[in-house]
């Protein structure tokens, strides 16, 4: 397990916790774990009775560092930042 989020529904399904793990990289946010924190956000069934959302880091240090800039890298150059920044406003 390398890059990849936790995710707990707590107290009834009104509590959403989503861990960032991705320990050799100060939990950046890989495009793995931001499609799947996408996918997550996009349940209806999770959202439906949802009060809180809780996102925090799995391991001591930062909570997220930001974006992985590898991942950034490896994308088309010409479509790299438009990529991950169309994904974030998918949130």
């Amino acid at each position: 397990m390398s890059d990849t989020i936790n995710i707990q529904v707590l107290n009834n399904n009104t509590l959403l916790k989503i861990e960032l793990y991705n320990e050799r990289k100060s939990n950046a946010l890989s495009l793995k774990m931001l499609d799947q924190l996408i996918n997550v956000l996009n349940n209806k069934i999770i959202i439906k009775k949802l009060k809180c959302i809780v996102i925090s880091g799995a391991n001591k240090g930062p909570f997220c560092s930001g974006a992985d800039l590898i991942d950034i890298k490896n994308l088309n150059k010409e479509n790299s930042i438009t990529t991950y920044h169309e994904k974030i406003n998918n949130l």
